[in-house]
């Protein structure tokens, strides 16, 4: 039997319909059933904050612990090192110290073995740029006018002091006059010279075209039990 045209266009939008209309829940279902949770944004939110702390609490952790003898606090890295072979020390304490044979140098303001120490150099910086003022640390006196200096004998058993602007600069300049020393006679050289921060500061230091008074106390220095390094 043929149909009209009439007859046939309600059948053929019906079938198509329901057809399409399947399609569409089918989509939807499926659009339902394969959206990603955002379990993985969490994760990874929580490994950067965890990252991060750990690498914070690293970097406090650093500040705050002692360096070893001879650190400069605050310097840049190097970019070029020595050092990597200590030949003697002086170890721990004066007594220790002594024991190894070290003597007290006042323009290290540490005990220095032999082999990177010129005893007969630092008593000339002594007696041609010395006295210096120091008082007992680690707290600087509130009235210096009212606070005992120490004396000579005192310094080589101050774990901290106190000196003027004065004693900063000689003591940067003969730290550097005996790096020069060593490399002339491929000797060793002390922890504290070898470290390319310690030039840096005392580059910074020499250098400030801010003139402060020798005679002004603004110098923290701690008691250092010197190590000899090579210099590379």
């Amino acid at each position: 039997m043929e149909l009209n045209g009439n007859d046939r266009r309600p059948f053929i939008e019906k079938r198509f319909s329901d057809e399409d209309q399947s399609d569409i829940d089918n989509i939807e279902t499926n659009d339902r059933h394969h959206t990603p949770k955002p379990w993985w944004r969490l994760t990874l939110l929580i490994v950067t904050l965890g990252t991060l702390l750990i690498l914070a609490c690293y970097t406090f952790v650093t500040l705050l612990s002692d360096s070893r003898s001879g650190k400069v606090p605050d310097a840049p890295l190097p970019q070029l090192q020595g050092g990597s072979k200590v030949v003697a020390h002086c170890g721990t304490t004066p007594q220790e110290a002594k024991e190894r044979g070290c003597f007290w140098d006042i323009l290290s303001f540490g005990w220095s073995h032999p082999d990177c120490f010129d005893k007969e150099e630092s008593d000339r910086w002594l007696a041609e740029y010395g006295p210096w003022e120091w008082h007992m640390g680690p707290e600087k006196p509130a009235n210096l006018s009212a606070s005992q200096p120490l004396s000579l004998e005192e310094l080589p058993y101050a774990p901290v002091v106190w000196t003027t602007q004065g004693y900063h600069i000689v003591h940067c300049l003969y730290v550097l006059k005996m790096i020069h020393v060593a490399g002339m006679r491929n000797a060793s050289v002390t922890n504290e010279g070898i470290e390319l921060g310690h030039t840096e500061h005392c580059i910074k230091l020499v250098g400030n075209p801010e003139f402060v008074d020798y005679e002004t106390v603004n110098t923290i220095v701690h008691l250092l039990f010197v190590q000899c390094v090579t210099l590379t």
